[in-house]
Parts: structure tokens; C-alpha cells; sequence
């Protein structure tokens, strides 16, 4: 309480030369208070929802270290603000190229743990689109779509696979790209699109006794 009593000038007066610092002190107080209620209790419940809601906050102002977004991400998984810690890891991979891939997989895995799994997908199909290591392309692309089509259904999942294969076409004859891509089209009753990826695999061993 003495703490807070402290922080109130300042917090009251944004263009204090400390009032981010402020700011940021009075969210590890309320974060702190808020974890030591009984896990289950009315009390805990309704200190995490005020800190979701003054979390939106410090992200909306941004401009936060790559080390304050760092925190309030991992703050957030703690108090079950999924949403927001995705948006914080996505700001860490902003700040911090070094450390920008294990950011966006963190962020992936805060929707997907939200049920949100299609926008944890679509983020694994841009990181391949950004990589340049075909090994990786192909993880990034193959656990993307696996997410969509849990999320979205295999329609949008053939959808979001065939306009990214369009940019990654040192991937999108790989015979369990094709074969994935094949799948799909079957399961979304699109038979002439399915026989179209597997009549490229199967000309393959042809192509490659050609002269």
C-alpha cells in the first residue's frame, strides 16, 4: 500500500520523466498482490481480470524494452491473458531480431493455448515465407497448416497451403509437402485439385531418367 501511495503522483502526471518506470512498477505490485490470493478465490479472479485490462493498456502506449515485453509476456501466461502475451511476444521479435524466432513460437503457442490456433498457424506460414532454410520452410509450413486445419477445417487449410506454396516453390514439390496438399483437396471433396499434386509426384521418377 505504501508503494502505490508513492506511485500515485507520478502515475497521475505522464509527462514525468518516470511515470513509464512508474507505470511498470505499479503493474509488478498489482501482477505480485494478485498471484498470492488463493488460486481459486472471487478475490484472485477478479485482480486478474483488472490486470488483463491494465495490461491492454501498457501495450496500447508501446515503446516498452524488449526485456519489458519479455516480462509482461510471461506475466501474462500466468494470469491466463493468452491474447496478450502473444501481442507482447510479437513485440519482443520486433525489438530483438536475436531472439525474434523463439518470440513468434511463443507467441503461436499463446494462441493456440487460447483455442485460437488458426492465427497461431497463419504465423508458423509467415515465419517459413521469412526463412531462408528449406529444412525449416518446410517445419514451419508443415506445423502451420496442421494448426489451420485443426482450427479452420482442411478448406481454409488447402487455401492458406496453396497461396504459400506460391511463394515457396523450393518446397511445394517435396513428396510430403505434395502429398499433405493432395490430401486436403481429397478431404474437401476437390478431387481434379487433389490428382493435379499427385499427378506432379508421380511424374517425378519420369522427369528424372529424361535426358
Amino acid at each position: 500500500m505504501a508503494a502505490r501511495k508513492q506511485l500515485q503522483p507520478i502515475l497521475g502526471n505522464p509527462q514525468d520523466p518516470v511515470y513509464r518506470q512508474a507505470q511498470h512498477m505499479q503493474w509488478k505490485i498489482d501482477w505480485t498482490h494478485a498471484m498470492a490470493l488463493p488460486p481459486a478465490s472471487l478475490a484472485r479472479k477478479r485482480a486478474q481480470a483488472a490486470l488483463i485490462l491494465y495490461l491492454e493498456q501498457l501495450l496500447k502506449e508501446g515503446g516498452w524494452s524488449a526485456k519489458e515485453y519479455t516480462q509482461f509476456a510471461n506475466d501474462a501466461l500466468r494470469i491466463g491473458a493468452y491474447d496478450q502475451s502473444a501481442e507482447a511476444w510479437l513485440a519482443v521479435a520486433r525489438k530483438n531480431p536475436a531472439v525474434a524466432v523463439h518470440a513468434m513460437h511463443a507467441a503461436a503457442a499463446a494462441w493456440t493455448a487460447n483455442g485460437k490456433s488458426v492465427k497461431a498457424g497463419q504465423l508458423l506460414l509467415q515465419m517459413a515465407l521469412h526463412c531462408d532454410q528449406a529444412p525449416l520452410q518446410k517445419d514451419y509450413f508443415i506445423r502451420g497448416l496442421t494448426l489451420i486445419q485443426g482450427g479452420g477445417g482442411a478448406k481454409l487449410a488447402l487455401f492458406q497451403g496453396e497461396k504459400t506454396l506460391s511463394r515457396l516453390p523450393g518446397i511445394a514439390k517435396e513428396r510430403e509437402i505434395v502429398l499433405i496438399m493432395a490430401r486436403l483437396a481429397i478431404s474437401t471433396g476437390q478431387p481434379k485439385q487433389a490428382a493435379r499434386w499427385l499427378k506432379a509426384e508421380l511424374e517425378k521418377p519420369v522427369q528424372a531418367h529424361q535426358p
